[in-house]
């Protein structure tokens, strides 16, 4: 009979995943270039059913990044957005700034930057890219700045940021697991999706119907974690 993959609780995802990954870092880095190889992959096949994806000229990708394994995320996903359409560009937003990256997050911008070269511009949240962005247009916007161990109230500059997003011209805001900002407990002013992509173990919070308007339609992108036993 073929296993069945189980929706969990963020508290009890997490436990499966500390478990399975067991703080490796080489396990968790090949987790994380399956799981934005997926999300970019779904992300632009959702697109093209809103619009032909453009054969060449412009598509931008608007990327907004925590500090963490999502924003580590995030940044895979961009680079392989950029490494299907040779033409596209991404702006990639550090929430926190650079310094403030984890590792592994830090190693998934360095190879962005390395892939992508001009095509990908790195700017730290203020109010004067705010200003700037406000008058933008993108193709994408994809979600990495919070992940499953997120606890409300959410740190500025956050909500400020998904306020803009909201209200920018964006034909897909694609949330990478889970939308900012939704989790075990939930913050009424997180990220707002079209799409969400759930990564590894799909997160209970997805599937409340009180949720839809921020998670949008929900794909679960299997990146591997019950091809083997459970972790003890």
């Amino acid at each position: 009979m073929p296993l069945l993959h189980p929706v969990l609780t963020c508290a009890a995802a997490a436990d499966w995943e500390e478990a399975l990954l067991r703080g490796d870092e080489t396990t968790t880095w090949a987790a994380m270039r399956r799981a934005g190889d997926g999300v970019a992959l779904a992300a632009l096949r959702d697109f093209a059913e809103i619009r032909p994806l453009p054969a060449a000229g412009a598509f931008r990708a608007l990327v907004l990044c925590g500090t963490g394994h999502n924003a580590g995320d995030a940044l895979l996903s961009a680079r392989r957005v950029l490494g299907e359409l040779p033409d596209a560009t991404a702006t990639v937003v550090l929430v926190y700034g650079r310094d403030a990256l984890r590792p592994l997050a830090l190693r998934a911008l360095e190879e962005l930057e390395h892939a992508a070269g001009a095509r990908a511009v790195v700017c730290a949240w203020s109010a004067e890219l705010a200003g700037s962005l406000a008058g933008q247009s993108f193709e994408i916007c994809i979600e990495g700045v919070l992940g499953m161990s997120m606890r409300p109230p959410l740190r500025a500059p956050a909500p400020e940021l998904f306020a803009l997003a909201a209200g920018m011209d964006i034909e897909l805001r694609a949330a990478v697991d889970l939308p900012a900002g939704l989790g075990d407990e939930c913050a009424p002013d997180g990220f707002a999706a079209d799409f969400t992509y759930a990564t590894g173990i799909p997160k209970a919070p997805l599937f409340v119907p009180a949720n839809t308007a921020r998670t949008g339609r929900v794909r679960y992108i299997d990146i591997g974690f019950f091809d083997a036993a459970s972790p003890e």
